[in-house]
């Protein structure tokens, strides 16, 4: 079965977004929405029309994943790799400018208040329904009492589970970009958060330069494997459907 068309070219989607880096990302305001980007998120993005819906109304987006980067510059587009950790260790580094609180993730995430690097952690019901778990989210965003600045709210449930849950959440708070008066920045942050505890190990600097950061992991954790999987058919999807855009394009102008 073919998967549904998006509404727009992933390219295009992500083009119309603030790209992150670590400048951008101490310049982000209270009401943004970020997603992480990387290679397997290509096929969410084609097969997900739930995850699909919270990376088009998302307001910044982190490029990860050396395929990513590799498709996007068979099109033209070339952006710098921002990995989650790297993200998530600026947001960190800025905490005299907000207020971090953490949802889900590894019990380890509880470290994270203990030493000061973020302010709260919420507990998140074990269930597979969103709608529940962002029922909760906003229920415990509403009495959470912010310290300063916006709330920046790292969700760490996994791709794309996390970027579900960040989606109905902020429909369930009555708008988009209307979460506590306009005052909170959502980042669904996956595994970054099991680096910064030391719960997983990240491959070394050579690894990461050269983009295969994923091999020794994958060869610690055969679980990835499906993921490796899918960020494969994601690049398929990606090129075949851009080219197919490009194609319908010069055959519809008219010819001179």
């Amino acid at each position: 079965m073919r998967p549904p068309t998006p509404p727009e070219s992933l390219i295009s989607c992500l083009r119309s977004k603030v790209v992150l880096n670590e400048r951008e990302t101490a310049r982000i305001a209270g009401g943004s929405a970020v997603v992480v980007f990387n290679t397997e998120s290509i096929y969410h993005y084609f097969i997900n029309p739930q995850y699909r819906s919270y990376v088009a109304h998302c307001s910044h987006v982190a490029i990860d994943g050396i395929g990513l980067k590799l498709a996007l510059g068979l099109f033209g587009v070339k952006i710098e790799r921002y990995h989650g950790p790297e993200l998530l260790r600026r947001i960190i580094d800025l905490r005299a400018q907000w207020s971090i609180v953490i949802a889900g993730g590894n019990a380890a995430n509880r470290e994270l208040v203990e030493d000061g690097r973020v302010e709260h952690y919420f507990d998140l019901p074990f269930t597979q329904d969103c709608d529940e778990i962002a029922r909760q989210l906003k229920r415990d965003l509403s009495e959470y009492d912010a310290s300063h600045g916006p709330v920046v709210l790292l969700v760490s449930l996994g791709l794309p589970k996390q970027e579900i849950v960040a989606d109905r959440l902020l429909a369930e708070a009555g708008g988009r970009s209307q979460v506590l008066g306009r005052n909170l920045v959502v980042v669904p942050i996956g595994a970054a958060t099991d680096f910064l505890t030391g719960t997983k190990v990240r491959a070394g600097r050579a690894w990461q330069k050269m983009g295969l950061e994923w091999l020794p992991r994958l060869l610690r954790e055969p679980r990835m494997f499906p993921r490796v999987v899918r960020s494969f058919r994601g690049i398929t999807l990606l090129v075949s459907s851009e080219l197919r855009s490009l194609f319908a394009r010069k055959v519809s102008s008219p010819v001179k």
